[in-house]
């Protein structure tokens, strides 16, 4: 009888896995970049959130649509690379979720601070 119930993912789902992973966690950091460099101009703050907005569709222009839309991949990220983790069995993809979890966590609670 197999006592290990849990599925171990062959190399290239793997790589499929962490690519989308990475993908997701790409996206709320360059907006947290974008917004790092917009702060560091030399314009009101009206102005940098009225610039900021510019880089988005339309359908963002809220006040929060855009922080939703980072703490919806940083979730995504996060749930990747746990799955990835848990369904690898080599130190190299366990490490390299690991990294990308502590990034994604860090972008998360960055997120959900700006919602205050």
């Amino acid at each position: 009888m197999n006592t290990n119930t849990m599925k171990t993912y062959s190399q290239s789902h793997l790589k499929k896995l962490t690519t989308v992973c990475l993908i997701c966690l790409f996206i709320p950091f360059s907006i947290y970049v974008l917004w790092i460099y917009i702060s560091s101009l030399n314009i009101s703050h009206t102005e940098k959130v009225v610039y900021f907005k510019n880089f988005f569709p339309s359908f963002l222009q809220d006040k929060f649509d855009v922080t939703y839309v980072s703490i919806f991949f940083c979730i995504i990220s996060i749930l990747l690379s746990i799955v990835i983790n848990t369904r690898s069995n080599t130190k190299s993809w366990k490490n390299l979720s690991v990294v990308t979890l502590i990034l994604s966590l860090v972008l998360l609670l960055l997120n959900l601070f700006q919602l205050m």
